[in-house]
């Protein structure tokens, strides 16, 4: 035996020791033996306590010397350890061992033999008693969806608070709902004065012990949906720029042919630059034209027709794919990141609470935060009922429900983008050196393997429609849809101004060629007047 003590790695603390912590040395399996005396009794807890800082849930053993026992009050000290949370301790005195249990209140209880020495540590926590166990709810799911289930109890929506009356239940608690300030900002204080033992969600808080991570989370800014795409638009749609670019290849080429056969055949230049642009596009919109020329030359025919024939498929091919598109409602461009969102004048809103977060994390570009401003409106009932001027960061339990309701062919309100925080892990704190600790991490692991966790996440639509913090009503609009007269303005407006055009155009050249065969013929009959008077003359 005193060989295998000898093994175990010691460290001896004594005054001559100052500031050293045994959680930057051990972990937490270390065993502590205090030895008190009437030397050190006044200082030796504040000592043990700084040593023990961040470690206080390691097994003690507080050995109480001969001298000091007739002045020691077990039960105070019992108290003091509850108080300060630590809880694996052994106090031995006058050869006796004893312990304490925290619930429903700190008692005593002596170890009487090696076998119930070996559950003194585990029956601490095994049953509450029916003790208060304080929570609060954070800005999550648990404080919008609260309701009365078929047996009469109170249930909360989300993952959280269904783990804390999960954990409260098995250990036979009483749940406390405790009262925090809307912007959470006196948790911590609540913390440290020990009113409270839980807060159902938090990423990261100073002077919190938190639990296993229960989800991952990637909140993303919701924005109103860009509607249809102007139907003027429609007028590229079909061909891609690849089929643009060879068609306008194609029209070049044509172009150089054409031109190059009338150089060789003696045109002049003047002439070529003059004519060959409009048969090009007398050829391109099939409205055909042949110069008699063509007739007697047939490969300058065949270089016309095979020309004509190529426009003719391209341009059947164009207008069978614009009648298609023009029967469909087509979304424009939606806005998907930062770049897209700084182009537009949207405002987000975000409640107080996550958006100070936000900026204090920097979890988003700083181009995108300063576009949110502070209000407590939430993505909630009917997303019709939400101001579509706005744009939104929901919670991130909403984003398969929003992403299968923007997927449906019916009347679209909002967009969720692909501007997004940084994966962040969420836990359930508790307080700095909580008991709870290890059996709460022990249910969390047990919630996990049998599938709760998941279940709940997946009850999680369903619980929010049953509440009415969502409600389905979608209004449904055909994807085909015929066209309006309006929705074509600027090329109404193209065609009339052309027409308006030929028209002045034909009316000033009828006017012109008027004036001329008038001033022909005053000429003529002038002219032809004194001819014959001078052929009758004697």
């Amino acid at each position: 035996m005193e060989s295998h003590m000898k093994t175990i790695p010691k460290l001896i603390y004594n005054n001559r020791f100052q500031h050293v912590k045994t959680k930057s040395i051990f972990n937490a399996n270390v065993l502590s033996i205090a030895f008190i005396s009437d030397s050190n009794k006044e200082n030796i807890l504040e000592a043990f306590k700084a040593t023990l800082e961040g470690n206080l849930l390691a097994k003690v053993i507080f050995y109480f010397l001969p001298e000091v026992i007739p002045n020691i009050n077990l039960k105070n000290f019992s108290d003091w350890l509850w108080e300060e949370r630590i809880l694996y301790s052994l106090m031995v005195a006058d050869d006796r061992v004893f312990t304490y249990n925290p619930y429903p209140e700190v008692r005593l209880v002596e170890v009487t033999s090696i076998g119930s020495l070996e559950s003194v540590f585990t029956a601490k926590l095994a049953n509450f008693h029916g003790t208060a166990i304080r929570v609060v709810r954070s800005i999550e799911l648990s404080r919008h969806i609260e309701y009365v289930d078929r047996d009469g109890n109170i249930q909360f929506g989300g993952r959280f608070m269904k783990t804390i009356l999960a954990f409260i239940k098995k250990h036979n608690g009483t749940f406390v709902e405790q009262k925090a300030k809307e912007d959470m900002s006196d948790v911590e204080e609540l913390f440290k004065n020990r009113k409270i033992d839980f807060i159902s969600m938090t990423v990261m808080m100073k002077g919190l012990t938190p639990s296993y991570p229960i989800s991952t989370i990637t909140p993303c800014v919701l924005v109103p949906y860009q509607k249809e795409l102007p139907r003027v638009f429609y007028l590229m749609l079909p061909f891609q720029m690849s089929a643009w670019i060879l068609v306008g290849i194609g029209v070049i080429f044509i172009l150089f042919v054409i031109a190059a056969t009338e150089l060789l055949y003696g045109r002049s230049p003047a002439s070529i630059c003059q004519e060959v642009p409009f048969q090009v596009w007398r050829i391109l919109t099939l409205q055909i034209h042949f110069r008699d020329e063509l007739g007697t030359n047939h490969r300058r025919m065949f270089i016309n027709f095979l020309a004509t024939i190529q426009f003719m498929l391209l341009l059947s091919l164009y207008q069978s794919g614009l009648s298609s598109f023009y029967t469909k409602s087509i979304s424009t461009r939606q806005i998907d990141t930062p770049e897209d969102l700084v182009k537009t004048s949207y405002k987000i809103v975000s409640p107080p609470v996550p958006l100070k977060f936000l900026r204090e994390l920097q979890l988003l570009p700083k181009s995108v935060l300063e576009r949110f401003i502070g209000d407590d409106t939430l993505v909630n009932a009917n997303l019709k009922q939400m101001n579509p001027k706005f744009g939104y960061l929901p919670p991130s339990e909403f984003k398969d429900f929003l992403k299968e309701l923007e997927e449906r062919p019916s009347t679209k309100i909002f967009h969720l983008t692909k501007i997004c925080t940084p994966g962040m892990l969420l836990s359930i704190a508790t307080q700095k050196d909580s008991p709870f600790k290890d059996i709460f991490d022990d249910t969390i692991f047990r919630l996990i393997d049998t599938g709760f966790m998941l279940k709940w996440h997946k009850d999680t639509i369903y619980e929010l429609k049953q509440v009415g913090f969502l409600r389905m009503e979608i209004a449904g609009e055909s994807v085909l849809r015929p066209l309006k007269l309006k929705e074509l303005y600027f090329v109404w407006v193209i065609y009339a101004v052309g027409v308006v055009l030929g028209v002045v155009v034909f009316f000033v050249e009828k006017l012109v060629k008027g004036k001329i065969c008038c001033h022909k013929c005053q000429h003529t009959g002038k002219f032809g007047g004194r001819s014959a008077g001078s052929l009758v003359q004697p």
